[in-house]
């Protein structure tokens, strides 16, 4: 799934993908509307999550041998950015991680210091095997919803991006250069 490069690492390159993704997201004022309701349906489903995903975190990451955030490749994809201009709210200032196998610099003293909502989903998504532990051996109704939940974001995340391709992709087809 991932390179061995890090996407939009250089500062210029990271500013070349936010200006195409402005531009289209003004370029098409009235077909985004579905883009972001889609994204802000992602942001609630996220902060849904939010809390459940803050309890596993913090009953596994402090005794981790070999925590995520000093070593996992973790970057902003395609999709992420994605839902970020669909939102119109901040914008990262750029990669967790600008050269692979450093820690993320957005890891603070006591876990991320971005909102749910601000991280790659990647950081989200992964579940490792304690915190799945936890989940499986837990009759919370909340921890039991969590992995449904986030299947249910995974499926938004892709219909975000096939609906931003459509929008761009139907415009170009329509006016070939």
């Amino acid at each position: 799934m991932f390179s061995a490069d890090i996407l939009w690492r250089e500062p210029s390159s990271w500013r070349e993908v936010h200006t195409a993704l402005d531009y289209h997201m003004r370029r098409y004022p009235t077909e985004n509307a579905a883009l972001v309701s889609l994204a802000e349906a992602i942001a609630g489903n996220l902060q849904v999550v939010d809390p459940v995903m803050e309890q596993l975190c913090a009953a596994t990451c402090p005794s981790c041998p070999d925590p995520c955030c000093l070593h996992a490749d973790v970057r902003y994809d395609f999709r992420d950015l994605v839902f970020f201009h669909c939102r119109q709210k901040a914008l990262p200032l750029h990669q967790p991680r600008l050269h692979t196998g450093q820690p993320c610099l957005f890891l603070a003293r006591h876990g991320c210091g971005l909102p749910r909502t601000l991280r790659p989903f990647l950081c989200t998504w992964y579940l490792c095997p304690q915190q799945m532990e936890i989940i499986q051996n837990t009759s919370s109704r909340d921890m039991s919803r969590v992995l449904q939940i986030l299947r249910s974001i995974q499926q938004q995340r892709k219909d975000l991006e096939d609906a931003f391709m459509h929008m761009v992709l139907a415009d170009e087809n329509q006016y070939p250069s």
